[in-house]
């Protein structure tokens, strides 16, 4: 089994801290880290969940992505061998 799931494209995906997505092309590998602001007055939806798309006043996501090289050459070792 894979370290990286193989994911269709287009296809949604729960995050999780330190994510790790690859390339399947190139094997590039990232880590992604995202954060969720949320300001004092903003109101939480009955479900706690929200609909792709939706608006949420007072609420902003944050997202980093950045080269894993480590990761990266592990990879490409592993696919070229």
């Amino acid at each position: 089994m894979s370290r990286y799931p193989v994911r269709q494209d287009g296809e949604w995906f729960h995050l999780r801290p330190q994510l790790r997505l690859a390339c399947c092309d190139c094997g590039l590998v990232h880590t992604v880290d995202v954060r969720v602001h949320k300001a004092s007055r903003a109101k939480a939806s009955r479900t706690g969940y929200v609909r792709v798309g939706q608006r949420v006043p007072g609420v902003t996501v944050l997202m980093s992505a950045k080269r894993n090289m480590r990761a990266t050459a592990q990879r490409r070792r592993k696919r070229d061998a």
